[in-house]
């Protein structure tokens, strides 16, 4: 199992995001853990009408589109098999724009490389494409399904309710 190590992280908060998400590490069981937890598997994620626990690590090498989808569905972890590519729309959720190399919370996602990544949404005007963020600098573009990108996975959580 993959655990993720902290890095030190700065604690300003975005200027230019108008929602944060609600971020969680847990244990290899799924269980939430303190947010100075030195390792944990997963990060549970919550903003808006999205819940979703993202796995620590990258699946495999980068793969071309269909093999990611592949991997992420043939994937167990945290004792559930129910994992996926995420949406553009989770991949820019945990993205923190005042942030570069990587645009994300180094505290949550300290092995993000900065790189492009797959997602599962297709590019409505070119069925052969679909999106992909690349978390350099935070930036969503349309790619050919035939090239290779990094890959993440995903699985809906219910909300818990408040």
């Amino acid at each position: 199992m993959r655990t993720a190590t902290a890095k030190k992280a700065a604690t300003t908060a975005p200027a230019d995001q108008t929602v944060r998400p609600i971020l969680t590490k847990l244990d290899a069981k799924g269980k939430p853990l303190p947010n100075d937890a030195a390792e944990w598997a997963a990060v549970n994620v919550k903003t808006g009408d999205l819940c979703f626990d993202v796995l620590v690590g990258d699946i495999g090498e980068p793969e071309k589109h269909a093999k990611a989808m592949a991997a992420c569905a043939a994937l167990t972890a945290l004792g559930t098999s129910d994992w996926r590519l995420w949406t553009r729309q989770e991949a820019e959720a945990i993205l923190d724009l005042t942030r570069f190399n990587p645009a994300v919370d180094p505290q949550f996602f300290p092995d993000i490389r900065s790189s492009w990544y797959w997602t599962a949404s297709p590019v409505a005007s070119y069925p052969g494409y679909a999106w992909i963020v690349h978390f350099y600098h935070g930036g969503a573009y349309l790619y050919y399904r035939g090239f290779q990108c990094r890959v993440r996975a995903v699985r809906s959580v219910a909300r818990a309710s408040q």
